[in-house]
């Protein structure tokens, strides 16, 4: 081997080095981005935790603009984070978890009918996803529509038995219906799962 030859081997090899040394750095961009977006949304800084991602999120990061989406949300902005909800639904039709966030600020809207359809397409999909069922009731209670909150409530129950969510909703339904011995029993199953459940703690002090 000559000295040229020798030579030409380092290069190419020093070359492949730093090649795959500008990989990581490359990634280490949007990483960082939404490092720093997930830091600022901790403090409360919303606007800030935003601007962090809004190139990602122009540049098609879904990711980035499901962030944008529940950072709108956050803010109160909820026109707006509905509609950025419903440009990625559109993108993404199949997709459960932007149609889970749509139902965040069309409920805050007080959009009860919209925020239910968009819980039933989740349910189309995926039958027993827990989010999704958690806020159909409290649209269900919204409404005052105890008898499908019962329902739902029950079935819920029973698919997940160590979850005192659904039993809450069975407490407050068997409440608002006037069966007290039902409702006691529904928020004392509650105290079973979560001790520290304050509003069947309360309830219970009335439930007599």
């Amino acid at each position: 081997m000559n000295a040229f030859t020798s030579f030409g081997i380092v290069r190419l090899a020093l070359c492949a080095g730093l090649c795959g040394l500008a990989v990581p750095c490359a990634a280490a961009g949007p990483a960082e981005a939404f490092a720093s977006s997930y830091r600022l949304e901790a403090k409360k800084q919303y606007v800030e935790a935003g601007q962090s991602i809004e190139a990602l999120a122009a540049a098609g990061n879904e990711l980035a603009q499901l962030r944008l989406a529940w950072l709108s949300y956050l803010q109160g902005k909820y026109e707006p984070a509905e509609r950025a909800y419903a440009a990625i639904i559109e993108r993404s039709p199949n997709a459960i978890e932007p149609r889970l966030g749509r139902m965040l600020p069309l409920m805050a809207a007080k959009r009860w009918d919209d925020a239910i359809s968009e819980g039933q397409m989740v349910l189309n999909q995926s039958a027993w996803d827990y989010t999704a069922h958690v806020r159909l009731l409290a649209c269900e209670e919204a409404k005052g529509e105890w008898d499908l909150v019962e329902k739902r409530a029950t079935q819920l129950a029973a698919n997940f038995p160590t979850d005192p969510t659904a039993l809450v909703y069975i407490g407050r339904a068997k409440a608002f219906k006037g069966d007290k011995v039902a409702a006691r029993e529904a928020y004392l199953q509650v105290l079973e799962r979560a001790p520290g459940n304050a509003e069947a703690a309360a309830q219970l002090k009335v439930l007599k």
